[in-house]
């Protein structure tokens, strides 16, 4: 039996898309997202078990050719709509005998593909150590809190009230930060805890560089990815 200590990393890959049809299996070079996601997790050596959850048979088949697992094989079909959340995956999983003794999980996602081993390596030590939550996360370039505005009926507003100023310097702003979506490593009684990936404790890795940020939601996205793994291999 696995012991308490067994860390697992879990990537989700859907078949389906509305913006970029069948994008986990398209190819930077000779390997496909989910494929390039699967072997970092696995040259990584930080996790115990890696995971693919998918409704895809071909998707499925990829990932275990390299080494990873496909607990219960094909993704429940009540999972793999675009109603279901990462969240009712993660829970559908860690819900499974076979996962009830580890003490944590890294989600890594294939849209990430040029996610650095270090980073995913880094994002897991920190919830290992301090069990909670690490995510990394960008910064949000050439804005801060007191000028970020939301539309409300007809109109708009500050989303700090009251303290809006188009002329506050930007040395005296608040740098607003978003999730980059490389990784999330979560321990399992924290996740369960606050039934999310983000909770009050949770501690930020920082990524600043620009090529490891690129996150591929639709096809303009594919295309600087395939220019910046044509110029740089060092991803691959």
């Amino acid at each position: 039996m696995k012991n308490k200590r067994d860390w697992i990393a879990i990537i989700p890959a859907r078949a389906g898309s509305k913006r970029l049809s069948n994008k986990n299996l398209l190819k930077l070079g000779d390997l496909s997202l989910v494929e390039i996601a699967v072997s970092k997790a696995l040259q990584s050596k930080v996790f115990d078990r890696v995971l693919i959850s998918s409704d895809s048979q071909e998707i499925i088949d990829k990932a275990k050719a390299l080494g990873a697992e496909a607990l219960g094989g094909l993704r429940k079909k009540e999972l793999s709509g675009d109603n279901a959340t990462t969240i009712d995956v993660i829970k559908d999983l860690l819900n499974m005998k076979e996962l009830s003794s580890i003490e944590g999980f890294t989600l890594i996602q294939c849209t990430s593909p040029f996610t650095l081993i270090e980073t995913l390596a880094e994002v897991t030590n920190i919830a290992k150590i301090n069990k909670c939550s690490s995510i990394s996360i960008k910064e949000i370039e050439h804005s801060y809190l007191e000028w970020l505005l939301i539309k409300k009926n007809d109109y708009i507003k500050p989303v700090m009230d009251k303290i809006f100023s188009s002329n506050i310097r930007s040395q005296d702003a608040t740098t607003v930060y978003s999730p980059s979506g490389n990784a999330y490593a979560v321990n399992k009684e924290y996740f369960f805890s606050y039934e999310d990936l983000i909770g009050p404790r949770s501690i930020p890795y920082l990524i600043r560089n620009k090529e490891e940020l690129i996150d591929i939601d639709n096809l303009q996205d594919f295309h600087a990815a395939l220019a910046t793994y044509k110029k740089n291999t060092k991803f691959s």
